[in-house]
């Protein structure tokens, strides 16, 4: 700390911060709570401040009232230390150099919030874990002076945090985790202590969260949990396996930018499934994706065959169905095999199933690209207040691609849950999902 103004007086393991602070272009700090992590940027914010004029920006996700900003926390150091800036409702401004600090919040003011960062010299995102995948692909971009300085603070709720999956390993981003114990105890008031004591004997999984800045497993609006997905990745089947079974699941594209995916599940156990083989095709074409998808139904030789039934799909299902006896329509808007009381669909039953095999470790997922489109499924509740998954269009707002890996996954699973050893393809009269024609029948008049 020799050497440095009063104001920059902060932790050790914070202190590479300021040193190289003309080495980096973001700076992203996380941990847990009470870790000064704010209050580190605020003290190099006002620092900065003082130096030569700069128009700095501290944004959250959400900032109803100048109160969820981080104004009072400024105000309060500014009074600490007798700092000459004049202290004004919704801005903070300099006396000699001019500097101004504003307060926005990102969302709730749309476009007009991120235009005004094109000319800011500094941003300080605060509380960044609440940001969106689409205000994070938005913000960056539009910080453009190629000498600004970018602060995000943050803990994270889920492992996949757009801010952190965009910056952590940057060349440009000095990272840095910081927890209350890592902390010279003259920075920490000595009943944090015993909060986090007792945080830690009333629940463990708290206390990583809250106190040590560990991500959550998972979150109310995450479909599954991200533990689980992880440990999909290198689950070892064991047990007998009474005979060979395959089941297949195709997901055909409904729009630009989305690709179809076949995806092959083989039984290795009488409960474990891995995904052996998936195949993916971005051409739109109907008759390519009839074609391939009989073909690799002739590789795969699978028992069941689930295919895409929705929208532009069900002329390709009846054209597959016309060579495939075992082959079962997904509509996932509809409810017929809603097991699960809390399901809407059949698009969230079959999330429901997935996540039922994930849980007991039932299914093995090598495939990192598939894991991670699973990281972005997110639920909600419908008009009904049953459960629901979000779709494309919902999505799309958040810059969350198509999970199409996910979604033909999802549909084997569907076929192994409902339809395995259920159904004898040989004895149906035509194919499950096979539309039916409502015929209205009127009573003669008279």
């Amino acid at each position: 700390m020799i050497g440095l103004p009063e104001i920059l007086d902060i932790p050790k393991r914070l202190i590479p911060v300021i040193e190289k602070i003309n080495d980096y272009r973001y700076f992203l700090l996380e941990g847990g709570r009470n870790s000064t992590k704010s209050h580190t940027i605020a003290r190099i914010v006002l620092w900065l401040a003082e130096q030569r004029t700069l128009r700095i920006v501290c944004g959250r996700e959400i900032q109803k009232s100048i109160e969820d900003s981080v104004h009072a926390l400024f105000s309060d150091l500014i009074k600490k230390y007798n700092l000459l800036f004049d202290i004004q409702k919704a801005t903070i401004k300099h006396r000699l150099t001019g500097s101004t600090i504003r307060f926005v919040g990102l969302r709730e003011q749309g476009i007009a919030n991120f235009k005004s960062l094109e000319g800011c010299d500094v941003f300080w995102g605060e509380e960044s874990q609440s940001f969106t995948k689409a205000t994070v692909d938005t913000l960056l971009p539009t910080v453009r002076d190629e000498n600004a300085l970018v602060f995000f603070t943050m803990n994270r709720y889920v492992r996949n945090d757009p801010i952190f999956e965009q910056l952590a390993h940057r060349k440009d981003c000095l990272h840095i985790s910081i927890n209350f114990n890592d902390v010279e105890r003259r920075f920490i008031a000595p009943n944090v202590f015993i909060e986090a004591e007792e945080c830690r004997h009333r629940n463990i999984k708290d206390y990583n969260h809250i106190w040590l800045g560990q991500p959550l497993a998972t979150t109310s609006d995450y479909m599954f949990n991200f533990d689980k997905l992880a440990k999909a990745k290198t689950v070892q089947p064991f047990g007998d396996l009474l005979y060979k079974q395959r089941v297949m699941g195709v997901d055909f594209a409904s729009g630009g930018g989305d690709l179809c995916v076949a995806s092959l599940l083989e039984r290795k156990s009488n409960v474990h499934w891995r995904l052996v083989d998936q195949i993916a095709w971005d051409n739109p074409d109907t008759d390519e994706s009839v074609g391939r998808t009989i073909s690799l139904f002739g590789q795969w030789n699978p028992d069941v065959l689930v295919c895409d039934k929705g929208g532009l799909g069900y002329p390709m299902f009846v054209s597959i169905s016309k060579i495939i006896k075992n082959i079962v329509g997904f509509d996932g808007a509809s409810n017929d095999k809603c097991t699960d009381p809390t399901s809407l669909n059949n698009r969230y039953q079959a999330a429901v199933d997935v996540k039922y095999f994930l849980d007991k470790e039932w299914l093995n997922i090598s495939s990192n690209y598939t894991i991670k489109e699973m990281e972005t499924i997110k639920k909600c509740y419908g008009r009904s207040g049953k459960n629901r998954l979000k779709d494309k269009q919902e999505q799309k707002k958040e810059s969350i691609p198509s999970q199409d890996r996910y979604d033909s996954l999802a549909m084997a699973v569907f076929g192994i849950r409902h339809y395995l050893g259920k159904v004898d393809f040989q004895a149906q009269d035509k194919p499950i999902g096979m539309r039916v024609k409502k015929v209205n029948k009127r009573k003669p008049i008279g």
